[in-house]
Order: C-alpha cells, then sequence, then structure tokens
C-alpha cells in the first residue's frame, strides 16, 4: 500500500512538471523580470505628466533640425573655422549682445502684462534676491578654500519637480545608477 503511494505522488508530481512543459509554446512572450514589472508599474501613468526631457540627455540630442537648417548650421562652422582669433572674439561680443538684448526685450515684455501692484512686488522681489545674492557672495568670498568647500558638499540637494528622483549636481559622477524616464523606454547604460 505505501508503495502504491508513492508512485502515486510521483506520477502527479511528473504529471504537474510534464503538462506546463507541454502547455508552453515555443513563441510564447518570456515572462518580464520583477524590475521590469516594478517600473512598468512605477510609469504607468507617466505619459500624463508634462516633463521636459532629460537634463543628461538634452545636449546629446539638439534640436530637430530640417536640411536647410543643416547646411546652414555647416556653413556657420566652416566660417568659423576659418576666422582669425579677433574676427572670432568680436563674433562672440556680438553673439552675448543680441542675446542680452533678447533677455531684456522679454524681461520688458513680461513686466508689461503685470498689473502695478504685481510689477511693484516683484521689483522688490527682485531688489531683494539681488541684496541677499551679493551678502553671500561676499561672505563666501571672505571663507577659507576648505569652508567653501564645507558650505558646497552640505548644500541641500537641488529640488526636482518629481520627489524622490536625484541625478546629482552634475551628470553621473561615479557609478551609473539608471535614467527615469517619463515614457516606457528604460535604456541600458552607457556601454565603454
Amino acid at each position: 500500500m505505501l508503495n502504491m503511494k508513492k508512485i502515486f505522488v510521483t506520477c502527479t508530481v511528473l504529471t504537474a512538471f510534464c503538462s506546463s512543459a507541454f502547455a508552453a509554446s515555443a513563441d510564447s512572450q518570456p515572462q518580464p523580470s520583477m524590475s521590469e514589472r516594478v517600473n512598468a508599474i512605477l510609469h504607468e501613468n507617466d505619459a500624463d505628466r508634462p516633463c521636459p526631457p532629460p537634463v543628461h540627455r538634452m545636449h546629446r540630442q539638439g534640436p530637430k533640425l530640417t536640411p536647410e537648417q543643416r547646411a546652414e548650421r555647416q556653413k556657420m562652422r566652416e566660417e568659423w573655422k576659418s576666422m582669425t582669433p579677433e574676427q572670432r572674439e568680436k563674433a562672440v561680443e556680438k553673439m552675448r549682445k543680441e542675446c542680452k538684448e533678447a533677455h531684456e526685450k522679454y524681461a520688458k515684455e513680461t513686466m508689461a502684462k503685470l498689473t502695478p501692484g504685481q510689477k511693484a512686488e516683484v521689483q522688490q522681489f527682485i531688489k531683494d534676491d539681488m541684496a541677499q545674492r551679493k551678502a553671500r557672495h561676499e561672505r563666501l568670498q571672505h571663507m577659507t578654500p576648505e569652508q567653501r568647500e564645507a558650505v558646497r558638499a552640505n548644500r541641500p540637494l537641488p529640488q526636482r519637480h518629481h520627489k524622490s528622483e536625484f541625478r546629482g549636481y552634475k551628470h553621473n559622477r561615479g557609478d551609473f545608477h539608471g535614467y527615469r524616464h517619463h515614457n516606457a523606454e528604460f535604456p541600458q547604460p552607457p556601454q565603454d
């Protein structure tokens, strides 16, 4: 009787293993790993949230250019290579001047949209902020280099618009910890 029970249990176990192997077809999708399932759950609503592209990739991608724009940029690069250092310096000054003028124009346009009360409040805020910055800068200048380094090391972490997402002050100093994206893409670490 005991042998019969052993045989029956053995047959049941073998049937369970064989039936699962038989039911699984060769063309079935592989099961996602636990980390992929967790990432899918964490990012299921990301398409609904507006977000700028990740900062660490912005400088690599650049804007989408038309063929005419690419040709224009290539022409500008060739001109830059042919310039003398004095000409380059003048070109840089011209670009800085244009940038400053564009910024001043934008500042005037934004201030023009405000009511007189709002405008006075913004101007007072800017004045107070500049005074605080100047005082902080003067205090930092009177510190030793070791003290300045300690201040930099103990600053609070920068705020992100998504909580618990921190990439660091610079682009991934040290080990790669992965990227957090708002779409369903999860790129692999850079291969060296």
